[in-house]
């Protein structure tokens, strides 16, 4: 049972999915509907999207987080959703999704002691 904690790294984010597959895949079904022939943007697929959904789950393909947002954004504001199991671990996987992208790293411009701008992390 997912006891609220937000994930703080890739691998936290993952393991909450495979933890809490059943709960989220319920979500998934009512809410996106795994038995289309379409991707995330609509395009025709040769397989359904429950498959494609299996497949990101497995390979641990970060486009996943766009269904688990999809369903996120169709799910009714009605109150009987805090109800439903998984409910509150999607929501958090939603606004932590960040996690899962890349690190950037920013460049500052600083003045070296000759007064000359450089580099730094």
């Amino acid at each position: 049972m997912y006891r609220n904690n937000y994930p703080e790294t890739k691998d936290e984010w993952w393991n909450l999915v495979y933890e809490n597959w059943p709960d989220l895949l319920g979500i998934l079904n009512l809410y996106v509907g795994m038995n289309d022939n379409e991707d995330i943007n609509g395009n025709i697929t040769l397989c359904k999207r429950g498959e494609e959904v299996e497949r990101m789950r497995h390979s641990k393909d970060v486009r996943l987080a766009s269904y688990i947002n999809k369903a996120w954004r169709n799910v009714p504001d009605k109150s009987f959703i805090h109800n439903l199991p998984g409910w509150n671990l999607l929501c958090d996987l939603c606004s932590e999704d960040y996690v899962l992208l890349e690190p950037i790293y920013v460049f500052k411009f600083v003045k070296n002691w000759r007064g000359k701008h450089e580099n730094i992390r």
